[in-house]
């Protein structure tokens, strides 16, 4: 099979109860280190409103967070409801990482 049509998917809850899916975020880096894309489809995941004891509407900032994790520990393909918020969180991430310039700067400038 041809590495570019190979993408790594945790399936966070998929089979995985909170406890897996939790640990699973945590050592992502672990999956990204071979070198295969990996994907984060977090939106609205049983883990997120297990671990904050929410329903499924009320779980943005609780997938927002998980997504910024996944992105720090290297996830690169994600799949999410909330398009807008996800690409600022990802952007934001990029950014302190260093990989990404600020979009504008205006303070200290002049």
């Amino acid at each position: 099979m041809d590495r570019e049509r190979v993408i790594v998917d945790p399936a966070h809850d998929f089979g995985k109860d909170t406890r897996h899916s939790l640990e699973v975020t945590r050592r992502l880096d672990e999956l990204v280190a071979p070198g295969w894309p990996v994907l984060a489809a977090l939106s609205r995941k049983d883990f997120v409103g297990e671990t904050l004891d929410l329903p499924v509407a009320e779980r943005l900032s609780g997938t927002l967070a998980a997504t910024a994790i996944c992105a720090w520990h290297g996830a690169m393909v994600y799949r999410a409801h909330d398009v807008a918020e996800t690409r600022q969180v990802l952007d934001l991430v990029s950014s302190v990482q260093g990989h990404r310039p600020a979009r504008r700067l205006v303070r200290g400038q002049g």
